[in-house]
């Protein structure tokens, strides 16, 4: 890491948490918050501009924020905040599963799946980019992705069958 001579520092609001970034060489920033370390990636500028900039991606280290079991819901839920909060603040994302031993469909259904109520599938795939996932992980993700278009974005008339069927089940149980 660069000392403070080498890098310059910027303070900058997301989500209500004011965050230390540090530009390193005009084209990255380690930025540290509460629960982890993310990198702000800058393609071939040397300015520094923090006005709905395109070329900048935030990468959210899953193991880091997660450990190295993506299974649970709750955890889930966890990414899906830290998505939702950096989509507002019009970021692109990068989801880094380096050391991630494993990643099961009520992760990325709670995380990535749940994305697909409020982001088209159109923008998904722009501003989101998954790095060091597994095969298998690929593969479920592709399954939720196509589950959550067709819950989310398919026919109307279909999701509502499905919450009815869904809403009995909960009833008997």
């Amino acid at each position: 890491m660069m000392d403070t001579s080498e890098s310059q520092q910027i303070e900058k609001s997301i989500g209500g948490e004011t965050s230390t970034y540090r530009e390193h060489s005009c084209r990255s920033a380690c930025l540290q918050t509460s629960d982890s370390i993310a990198t702000i990636t800058k393609s071939q500028s040397s300015e520094w501009f923090w006005d709905n900039e395109i070329d900048r991606a935030m990468t959210i280290n899953v193991y880091e924020l997660i450990g190295e079991f993506a299974v649970a819901t709750d955890d889930g839920q966890k990414l899906y905040d830290r998505m939702v909060d950096l989509l507002s603040h019009q970021q692109t994302i990068v989801l880094e599963f380096q050391r991630v031993r494993v990643v099961a469909t009520p992760f990325l259904n709670a995380s990535i799946g749940q994305l697909l109520k409020t982001v088209s599938p159109e923008d998904l795939h722009q501003k989101i980019s998954f790095l060091s996932l597994s095969t298998a992980g690929h593969k479920i993700l592709e399954k939720v992705i196509g589950n959550a278009k067709q819950y989310y974005h398919g026919d109307p008339k279909a999701r509502e069958a499905l919450d009815r069927i869904l809403s009995d089940h909960t009833e008997e149980h």
